[in-house]
């Protein structure tokens, strides 16, 4: 949903802009990478939490690994809640988009207090 509402979002600003290829849908492809990549470090965190030891420590390697997904997510989500949504936002005139633009930054403020709140109880489980 939000690769195809976002180039059709894109299209129009272009067209509403004059600029060519107004109808070419947006190269999101870095967005699809960054967001690929964000999936595939939490997959391989939780992949090495699972062969941890109950009783013994994660190792620094682990410790380090969850504290650069967190960097990584929060930087991500903050350039998106800074820069993207906001400049996105107000170049909307459709309810509807804008009402998807909303909902895009509830979720992520929903993200960010689940995992600071779920950081601790990770902390605990694998030191």
């Amino acid at each position: 949903m939000c690769q195809a509402w976002s180039e059709g979002v894109v299209a129009g600003l272009r067209a509403r802009r004059g600029l060519s290829q107004a109808d070419a849908p947006a190269d999101v492809s870095f967005m699809r990478a960054l967001h690929a990549a964000l999936r595939r470090n939490l997959s391989r965190l939780r992949d090495a939490a699972a062969q941890l030891d109950g009783s013994a420590g994660a190792p620094p390697t682990v410790l380090a690994g969850w504290d650069a997904f967190r960097a990584q997510l929060d930087n991500h989500h903050s350039a998106e809640d800074d820069d993207l949504w906001p400049v996105l936002r107000g170049e909307l005139s459709d309810p509807g988009d804008r009402a998807s633009v909303d909902t895009m930054v509830e979720e992520h403020g929903r993200s960010r207090l689940r995992w600071r709140a779920w950081t601790p109880h990770y902390a605990v489980a694998v030191t």
